[in-house]
This record gives C-alpha cells, sequence and structure tokens, in this order.
C-alpha cells in the first residue's frame, strides 16, 4: 500500500511541475516581443481609439524617437489633427449605424520590420469595410506603433 501512494505522489508531483513550467513557458513566450497576435491586437485597440476619439491611446503608440519628445505645441497639434481625423471616422460610421466590430483578417511582413494588419470593420447596416493598419515593432517601448 504504501508503495502505491508514493508512486501516486510522485506521478502527481511530478505532473504539477510540468504543468507549472508549461505554463511559465506560455507566460514568458506572451509577454515576450513582437507577434502576429499582438500585431492584430494592436490594430484592433487603435482602429477602436480611432473611432472612439481615445486619443491618449493613439498619442502612445506615435512612432516619436526614443529621446526625442515632443514640444507642448507640437503635442497640442498633433491632438487636434487626431482628432479631425476621429470625428471623421465617426461621423462615417454614424451614417452606416454605427460601429459593430473590427476582425483582422489578414497579417503581412514587409522586409523592413514593419507589418500590415487588414482590418474588417462590420457597420450596424450590415455593410463592412477593409484597411490596411502599418505597424512596426517599438523595441524600447515593447509595444507595436504606427509606422508613420
Amino acid at each position: 500500500m504504501s508503495c502505491l501512494r508514493t508512486t501516486f505522489l510522485r506521478a502527481t508531483r511530478t505532473t504539477l511541475l510540468s504543468a507549472t513550467f508549461a505554463l511559465a513557458a506560455l507566460t514568458l513566450t506572451a509577454c515576450g516581443g513582437p507577434s502576429e497576435s499582438k500585431a492584430k491586437d494592436t490594430a484592433v485597440e487603435l482602429m477602436t481609439a480611432m473611432y472612439e476619439n481615445d486619443i491618449p491611446v493613439l498619442m502612445e503608440h506615435l512612432p516619436i524617437p526614443e529621446g526625442r519628445t515632443l514640444k507642448p505645441h507640437e503635442e497640442e497639434a498633433v491632438k487636434t489633427k487626431i482628432g479631425q481625423m476621429s470625428s471623421v471616422m465617426q461621423l462615417a460610421s454614424t451614417e452606416r449605424g454605427g460601429i459593430d466590430k473590427f476582425e483582422a483578417i489578414d497579417y503581412r511582413e514587409r522586409k523592413n520590420g514593419e507589418v500590415v494588419v487588414k482590418l474588417r470593420t462590420y457597420f450596424g447596416d450590415g455593410t463592412t469595410n477593409d484597411s490596411d493598419v502599418e505597424l512596426i515593432w517599438d523595441e524600447a517601448k515593447g509595444k507595436y506603433t504606427f509606422t508613420k
């Protein structure tokens, strides 16, 4: 009886240890660098932010070189321009019944490290629109940013 119990405990311990290592490996992989799923998630996040006029989210994904900061008047000008583009998109979506959802339908890598995520926007009136979101991995920020 004691031998059976010892074998069961070893098997249980081995299984738990294996599961723990697998979970740790998955977590480290998920937190790492660029990936297709991160690019797709970022593209959906940015398009959502654009239609919702979420300027802080859009600003944090601007491709500002490391060590460079926008001067106050530059930052205000960029925020104004983003706000104007967002307002146009909001108006267009309202005319089409609002946004139902976004779906990343394609992913392409370019030679220069940029990626292009094709998003399909589903509107409330049943129509769709496809658009490309161009991104590049910003190592310093640890996330994708707009290419331009």
